[in-house]
């Protein structure tokens, strides 16, 4: 379903849309036996909704002399949901990386492209939010067991796109807010688990006690562990390593990003100074793109730019496996027009 608007003689334009796909007979990998002859064999079985919305917003407001500002808002949110895979299949890997398990997953039931991977323990290992449970020495132990650790899929992308021109000068700029979606990063936890980076600028022989954890106190009388307030010391060195590399949730952060997508300056010569050359038209641009970001739920130190992909072409999303750095770049463009 869809409205479009031009309001107050073309002063403000609206463009709204809502949609409700639903694919189906998507193609899909299953493992065969290999004593069958074959390692795999290829069905039409997976059923995938894509539900969300797109809303864009246009506005020229009224300027004096020969000043025009155009503005242009647009949001997007996008849900994609795995209905059904194939039956008696539980999951269905999309991209696997290391040979470990992890990777981005077809599970019915959950966002498509979901990050699977090996969890720490918890109270309850079936519900994420329960309490980290430490081991003997007092750090994070791993549960032995895979699970969701993140979803790659942004809760919503915002862009601010804006021209200013007057006579023949425009200047235009664009932000761009990402919130929302999961990051899988070597990169980062790397520099924080060895203490590389400025956010680890501290004593790392001081004793530390591990916060939002329990550890095991015995087991009740149906042999349930009963568990108690954490009150180990250990060694902020062994500590940081196991939090982030002894199961693949340690590495997983969220990876909203606020970002100056681009600035530019462009100038149209004047056609009375082409009036004796052979071009009809003549414009100078200078222009800047990822001048500046910021990604909030990253450490400082690291300057991390969460709009990096080691995944290459497919439909993997969301793993950093200490991928190069994105970088500024800067342009000059001269066009001319015969």
């Amino acid at each position: 379903m869809g409205l479009e608007a031009r309001l107050f003689n073309d002063l403000i334009g609206l463009d709204l849309s809502w949609y409700n796909k639903e694919s189906r007979d998507l193609i899909v990998a299953l493992p065969l036996d290999p004593s069958t002859g074959y390692t795999n064999t290829t069905v039409n079985a997976a059923k995938v909704t894509n539900t969300g919305v797109e809303l864009g917003l246009n506005i020229r407001p009224p300027l004096p002399g020969a000043l025009r500002w155009d503005i242009n808002l647009n949001y997007t949110k996008n849900l994609p949901t795995v209905n059904s895979i194939y039956e008696g299949i539980e999951r269905v890997q999309i991209e696997g990386y290391g040979g470990g398990g992890l990777g981005n997953y077809a599970i019915p039931g959950e966002p498509f492209g979901a990050m699977y991977g090996s969890t720490f323990m918890r109270t309850d290992n079936s519900d994420p939010s329960s309490q980290y449970v430490v081991e003997s020495i007092g750090n994070y132990q791993s549960s032995g067991e895979f699970g969701i650790i993140g979803n790659p899929n942004p809760d919503f992308t915002a862009n601010w796109i804006n021209t200013l021109t007057w006579k023949g000068i425009s200047f235009g700029f664009q932000w761009q807010y990402i919130a929302g979606g999961d990051i899988y990063s070597s990169t980062i936890q790397a520099l924080l688990a060895r203490g590389n980076t400025t956010d680890t600028d501290v004593n790392r022989n001081v004793p530390i006690i591990m916060p939002g954890a329990v550890k095991q106190d015995g087991v009740d009388g149906s042999g349930e562990p009963q568990y108690v307030a954490n009150d180990i010391q250990t060694y902020m060195g062994d500590s940081f390593f196991r939090a982030y590399f002894y199961a693949d949730e340690g590495g997983v952060f969220d990876a909203s990003v606020l970002r100056l997508r681009e600035v530019s300056v462009a100038y149209v010569l004047p056609k009375t100074w082409l009036e004796k050359s052979p071009f009809g038209r003549a414009a100078l641009t200078l222009s800047g793109e990822n001048l500046w970001y910021n990604a909030p739920n990253f450490p400082v130190g690291t300057n991390f730019d969460p709009e990096i992909s080691s995944t290459g072409v497919g439909n993997g999303r969301g793993f950093d496996f200490r991928t190069a750095p994105t970088a500024k770049k800067y342009g000059m463009t001269l066009n001319l027009t015969f």
